[in-house]
C-alpha cells in the first residue's frame, strides 16, 4: 500500500475551489511543452462519466517509497495547482462505464489497473478500475456510477489494503449503490504472498490470475457484512468520526473559546454556548468517544482568546493587543466591532442639524455633535461622561437621534432601548461587546431599587476604566470598560445627582408638544431623519458632517462633561427633602442652627444636637421638618462643612457638657484666631455660643472667658 502525501496533508492546507479545467487549459501549464509527460506511464488522467478530464495523478518513486502528486484546476486562481480534490472524486477509468457492461474489478492503484488492462484474461472478463489517493482516501471518491453493477474487490496483500476494500464494500452497501453483487477476493495464508503484494506483482509458483478471478473460483466469495462485524463497527465509527471532523471544522470556523468565561462564543450570532450545552448538542455524534468540547479544545485550529471586547480602533476578529491602548491591557481578544459600510460624502444635512439645534439649543447641540464626532473619529476611546437627554414630551426626537448614531456606528456595535434593569442587574454582560449603549426612558418610577443606589452603580458603569463582569454561574472577570453611553428619559428626576457630580451633560428639553410636532413636520424633518436611518446617500452626508466637527482639545473633552445649567437643576431636584430644608434654614438664618440670632451660631455643630433641635425646639416647627436619618444629616454636613486640618470631617472638643465631636460649617474668626486653628478647649468655649443666653450680659461673660487666658480657664 502506497502513501499519498496530498491526502495525508490536505487538511492542513486551505480548501480550494476545484472544477473541470477549461478547454484552453487542459493540462498543467508546465506540461504544455512536454508531451512525453502526458504520455508517461506514471501520469494518470482521471476522467468522469462524461469523459471530461478532472485531474491528474503523478506517481514518483523516491527510494523504496511511492509518492503520488495530484494536479487540479483551481477556479479562483484560474490555473492548475498541486492539490487533490477534497471530495467527489471520479474513479480511474470511470469514463468506460457507459460502454462496458462487464463486471468491475476494483484494485488498489493506477499501476495495477494498467496491468489489468494489458492482461488478456482480465481484459476479457472485467473492467478494471481504482480510486485515487490510496487506502486513506476511499471516502473521498464518488462510487455512485457503479450503481447495480457487479463488483469484484481485489485487495493488496496487507492489512491496510484489505481494510480499504472493506471500506469500499461498506460505502457501496451503506449508500445502496450495490447491495448483493459484491465479491471479495480472499487468499488463504497457506498461499505465501509477499507483504503488500498486488495483482500486478509476480504470482507465486503454481498460481495465476485465472486461479483467483475465474467465475466460480473458491477465492471469489460473496461479501457478507455479518461476517465482518468488527470491521464494519470500526468503519461505522470512522464515518461518525468523519462527521464529527466536519462538524468540528464548522464549529471552529464559527466559534471562539473565551478563557475568562470558559465558554464558546458564536461569532455570527454573538451569543455564548457553555461547554455543557456544546457537548449535549453534539452528543448524538460523540456518544462513543470524546466529548465535542474536549475535541475542540485540543484542536490547535480553535481560536482562543482571553475575553471579548468591542473596540473601533482595532481590526475585527481575533486581535493581539500589546501596549498601544492605555484602556486595554495587553492580551489576546476577540473584537466584535464591525466597521460600518458607509462612504463619507459632502452634502447638505441642515434639515436634521437645524432641528436638533433648535430642540437642544445651539450650545447644547454643539456638545452632542462633538460627542458623536469622538465616537466616529476616535473609536475605542472612552468618553468619561454621559449625555442625558430629557423631554417630558414623548416623540421629541431623542430616540431618533440614537437610531441615527446606531446607523453611523454600525448596527451590531450599538445597543439602543436598554433598560436600567438590564444594565445594573447582577449578571449583566451587555457592556462587554458594544461601542455605545443607549439607556432608553430611564426612570425610577415604580422601580424597587433606591434611586441613589442605582445612580451610584450607573456612575461606576459609566466612568470606571475597568469593570467586573459577573456572568451567571461563571467566575467573575475584569474587562476594559470602553463602552460609551447615552441616556434618554422623559423623567426630569431620572438620576440622583450630588453637587460633586461631573459625569453628566444634562439637556432638559423645554419645548411643548405643539412646538415639537410643528418643527418635526416642517421641511419634512421627520421623513428625512427616518430615511437617513435606513442608510443611503443622506447617511453618507451626515457621516461627513460629524467627521468634520471641530474639536480643539479632544483629551479635555473626553475627560469631563461640559458645563450645563440643566445639571445644576437636576442636582437641586435630586436633594432629599431634609437637605432642602437644612439648606433653607442655614441660608435664611433660622431653624435648628440658631436659637435667637444668626450671629449667635458658633460655626460648629454636633450631629446629635442638630437632630435634637430638628425634633423640635418648638412644636410649631416640628411639623415642617421632613423625616430624616443620621446618615442623611451627615451627608448634608459633608456637603457644607470644611474638613479640619487633620483631614477629618469632625473633631473632638471639650464643651461644658463633656467631650463631643463637632463639624465645622463656618470657619469664623474670634480674637484674631480661626476656629480651625483652635485647641479643643478654645473650640469648646466658642461652641458654647450655640445656646440661648437669658440676657446680653450673660452672653458677654461667656465671650469674656474666650478673650481671657483660655488655657488657664476651667469652667467644666
Amino acid at each position: 500500500m502506497s502513501l499519498n502525501y496530498n491526502d495525508i496533508l490536505e487538511d492542513e492546507s486551505p480548501r480550494f475551489n476545484y472544477s473541470i479545467p477549461p478547454k484552453d487549459q487542459p493540462h498543467p501549464k508546465n506540461w504544455f511543452g512536454n508531451r512525453s509527460k502526458l504520455n508517461s506511464p506514471d501520469v494518470y488522467e482521471y476522467k468522469n462519466i462524461n469523459n471530461e478530464t478532472c485531474f491528474y495523478v503523478e506517481r514518483k518513486e523516491v527510494g523504496n517509497d511511492k509518492i503520488f502528486y495530484h494536479y487540479s484546476f483551481d477556479i479562483d486562481k484560474n490555473s492548475w495547482v498541486q492539490k487533490a480534490w477534497p471530495d467527489n472524486r471520479p474513479l480511474f477509468r470511470e469514463q468506460y462505464l457507459t460502454k462496458n457492461s462487464k463486471p468491475i474489478l476494483l484494485v488498489e492503484g493506477e499501476k495495477c489497473v494498467k496491468f489489468c488492462e494489458n492482461n488478456t484474461f482480465i481484459k476479457e472478463h472485467y473492467l478494471p478500475m481504482t480510486w485515487s489517493g490510496g487506502g486513506y482516501a476511499v471516502s473521498k471518491t464518488n462510487f455512485q456510477h457503479l450503481k447495480n453493477r457487479q463488483v469484484v474487490l481485489f485487495p493488496d496483500n496487507d492489512e491496510p489494503g484489505r481494510l480499504a476494500m472493506h471500506e469500499v464494500a461498506f460505502n457501496l452497501i451503506k449508500n445502496k449503490i450495490i447491495e448483493k453483487d459484491i465479491k471479495f477476493v480472499t487468499i488463504p495464508k497457506e498461499i505465501l504472498l509477499p507483504e503488500s503484494w498486488d495483482l500486478a506483482d509476480q504470482f507465486p509458483k503454481g498460481y495465476n490470475v485465472e486461479n483467483f478471478l475465474t467465475p466460480g473460483s473458491i477465492y471469489l466469495k460473496n461479501y457478507n457484512p455479518k461476517e465482518n462485524k468488527k470491521i464494519w463497527s470500526d468503519l461505522e465509527q470512522k464515518v461518525i468520526e468523519k462527521e464529527i471532523k466536519v462538524k468540528q471544522k464548522e464549529i471552529i470556523n464559527k466559534y471562539v473559546y473565551v478563557s475568562d468565561r470558559d465558554d464558546f462564543r458564536d461569532t455570527e450570532k454573538n451569543i455564548y454556548l457553555d461547554i455543557k450545552r456544546m457537548d449535549h448538542w453534539h452528543l448524538v455524534l460523540t456518544k462513543r468517544g470524546e466529548s465535542m468540547s474536549k475535541r475542540l479544545l485540543k484542536d490547535p485550529k480553535l481560536k482562543k482568546v482571553y475575553r471579548v471586547i468591542c473596540h473601533a480602533g482595532l481590526s475585527s476578529g481575533m486581535v493581539k493587543v500589546a501596549d498601544e491602548f492605555s484602556e486595554v491591557k495587553p492580551g489576546i481578544y476577540y473584537n466584535t466591532y464591525i466597521k460600518p459600510n458607509i462612504i463619507s460624502k459632502l452634502g447638505d444635512v441642515s434639515v436634521i442639524t437645524n432641528y436638533y439645534e433648535w430642540l437642544f439649543g445651539k450650545e447644547n447641540w454643539n456638545v452632542i455633535a462633538k460627542f458623536i464626532h469622538v465616537l466616529i473619529k476616535h473609536g475605542g476611546r472612552k468618553i468619561n461622561w454621559v449625555p442625558v437627554l430629557i423631554s417630558q414630551v414623548e416623540g421629541a426626537g431623542k430616540g431618533l437621534l440614537a437610531s441615527l448614531i446606531k446607523s453611523l456606528l454600525g448596527y451590531s456595535n450599538v445597543l439602543t432601548n436598554v433598560s436600567v434593569e438590564q444594565l445594573v442587574e447582577k449578571h449583566s454582560t451587555v457592556i462587554e461587546d458594544r461601542q455605545l449603549i443607549c439607556l432608553n426612558e430611564l426612570s425610577f418610577t415604580g422601580y424597587k431599587a433606591d434611586k441613589r443606589e442605582v445612580s451610584n452603580r450607573l456612575k461606576s458603569i459609566f466612568a470606571d476604566p475597568f469593570i467586573v463582569i459577573n456572568p451567571k454561574n461563571k467566575p467573575n472577570y475584569e474587562t476594559p470598560n470602553i463602552c460609551n453611553f447615552m441616556v434618554n428619559s422623559n423623567d426630569d428626576r431620572c438620576l440622583h445627582l450630588e453637587q460633586s457630580s461631573r459625569r453628566y451633560f444634562i439637556i432638559n428639553i423645554k419645548h411643548d408638544r405643539e412646538q415639537i410636532i410643528k418643527n418635526l413636520n416642517n421641511s419634512n424633518v421627520l421623513k428625512t431623519i427616518l430615511e437617513t436611518i435606513k442608510g443611503g446617500e443622506q447617511l453618507s452626508f451626515l457621516l461627513n458632517y460629524f467627521e468634520n466637527i471641530e474639536l480643539v482639545d479632544y483629551l479635555e473633552f473626553i475627560q469631563r462633561a461640559p458645563a450645563s445649567s440643566d445639571l445644576q437643576d437636576m442636582i437641586e431636584s435630586s436633594k432629599d427633602d431634609i437637605h432642602k430644608y437644612l439648606d433653607h434654614s442655614f441660608e435664611s438664618g433660622n431653624g435648628p442652627f440658631w436659637q435667637v440670632h444668626q450671629e449667635d451660631f458658633s460655626g460648629m455643630i454636633n450631629v446629635f444636637n442638630l437632630m435634637h433641635n430638628l425634633r423640635g425646639i418648638n412644636k410649631g416647627e416640628m411639623e415642617t421638618v421632613p423625616k430624616h436619618s443620621q446618615h442623611q444629616i451627615e451627608t448634608w454636613l459633608k456637603s457644607k462643612c470644611t474638613r479640619w486640618p487633620n483631614g477629618e470631617w469632625s473633631k473632638t472638643i471639650k464643651s461644658e457638657n463633656g467631650r463631643i465631636r463637632v463639624w465645622l460649617i463656618k470657619d469664623k474668626k474670634f480674637n484674631g484666631k480661626y476656629i480651625s486653628e483652635m485647641t479643643e478647649n478654645e473650640a469648646g468655649l466658642i461652641y458654647g455660643l450655640n445656646r440661648h443666653f437669658p440676657t446680653p450680659s450673660d452672653k458677654q461673660k461667656w465671650i469674656d472667658k474666650f478673650n481671657g487666658k483660655q488655657e488657664q480657664h476651667s469652667f467644666y
